[in-house]
């Protein structure tokens, strides 16, 4: 059996070679590395190896737990994982703003590198000790300013943070069976969704605004006539998003579309909207 062991972490580090200029994932075995490049491509894998390094670099230790490379912090809190290439942060950022809508940074915070399937590694100081974690940056790109505008301008808005077309299919599984949304919340809901594109999330936007049908046939809630559920459905075959119901592990098309409106001061603006059955 030594003799096997060793034979096979010969032949490993042989394949290995062909990922000596990826510093970050020299300690997976060829058959993980190998899935990295295959999903995320050479451009993918070296923006990858970009992050993993330069967090190296400012403190944060790498080991691997199968294909998962597992980031600790130097004062040893588990930052996060990154699993299909995906980052899957534990120790969340989270946001919140002042009431000129700007970002209330954390005691010495300091963006490290740059972001990465969007979230921005940060650090800061607690209790003295310097600690790492990660803030969700949702993607804005292709998505039309004035879109931007509308899913942007509810104080507690969360659209884009927790179903934007930027989530990935990690997150959205976690979020199914561990109830942890992108954005660090919690709470697991019967489908945890996404917008697939930019597109998607605009249509839904034009389908659902205060003057569609969809929104007429809205329906208020009873305790508060300020607060509106709007949804919609496109035809079979055409879709808004995609989806895990809860307790899952797979993604399923989603033909329908749920936004939560607040009137305020006379205007309807977005809480949160969503791919949904």
């Amino acid at each position: 059996a030594r003799v096997a062991a060793t034979a096979t972490a010969r032949i490993n580090a042989i394949l290995m070679v062909r990922y000596r200029n990826y510093q970050s994932i020299s300690n997976l075995d060829y058959a993980a590395a190998r899935r990295l490049e295959l999903r995320l491509g050479n451009d993918g894998l070296q923006r990858l190896d970009n992050q993993l390094t330069n967090m190296q670099s400012n403190g944060v230790r790498l080991t691997n737990s199968g294909d998962d490379i597992v980031l600790t912090g130097s004062n040893g809190a588990q930052v996060g994982v990154v699993r299909n290439g995906q980052v899957l942060p534990n120790n969340f950022v989270r946001t919140q703003r002042d009431q000129n809508g700007n970002i209330i940074l954390r005691d010495g915070e300091i963006a490290q590198g740059q972001p990465y399937n969007g979230y921005q590694l940060v650090s800061y100081r607690e209790n003295g000790q310097e600690v790492f974690g990660y803030r969700r940056v949702p993607s804005t790109d292709g998505i039309d300013n004035q879109f931007v505008d509308r899913l942007t301008s509810h104080p507690n808005s969360h659209t884009l943070d927790r179903h934007g077309a930027d989530v990935s299919d990690e997150a959205l599984i976690r979020r199914a069976t561990e109830g942890r949304a992108p954005d660090g919340s919690s709470f697991v809901p019967p489908m945890s969704s996404r917008f697939d594109s930019p597109h998607q999330l605009e249509t839904a936007l034009r389908n659902t605004a205060p003057d569609t049908e969809a929104f007429l046939n809205g329906i208020p809630n009873p305790g508060n006539p300020n607060r509106m559920t709007v949804t919609h459905q496109l035809p079979p075959g055409i879709t808004y998003g995609s989806g895990v119901p809860r307790g899952g592990s797979n993604l399923v098309p989603l033909n329908g579309v749920t936004v939560k409106y607040e009137r305020i001061d006379g205007d309807w603006e977005v809480v949160t909207m969503y791919p949904s059955p």
